[in-house]
């Protein structure tokens, strides 16, 4: 008989913030002192991207200090053009800074995400 998948295990680093409704979920990682903005989905094979280059940073993986939030990519296939989900960085902090409220809420608005 044949034993189901394991899952990966989910790590979440020290000082972080998880937004209401999001998924973090088999194998991904989130690097210490995260922001994860409302809504995210994050598993192993995410591509999180970083919005000032659009460079994509890994999958899975979202990198040390640094502001996250949900968001789409194009992709073309033979059906159409899609949308596939991907967290994008729009913001990187330094080791150890923290935003009050007011101020992570206008990062995130300044960008459209919710809060």
């Amino acid at each position: 008989m044949l034993e189901p998948p394991q899952a990966a295990p989910v790590i979440v680093g020290d000082d972080c913030l998880i937004g209401s409704r999001c998924i973090v979920a088999d194998g991904a990682r989130v690097g210490d002192g995260v922001v994860l903005g409302a809504g995210c989905v994050l598993t192993g094979s995410i591509p999180v991207i970083d919005a000032a280059t659009g460079e994509e940073l890994g999958r899975g993986v979202v990198p040390d200090w640094c502001v996250a939030v949900s968001a789409t990519r194009s992709r073309t296939f033979d059906g159409g053009t899609f949308g596939m989900p991907c967290v994008l960085v729009i913001k990187h902090l330094e080791p150890g800074e923290r935003h009050d409220k007011a101020q992570l809420n206008d990062v995130l608005r300044e960008h459209g995400a919710a809060t």
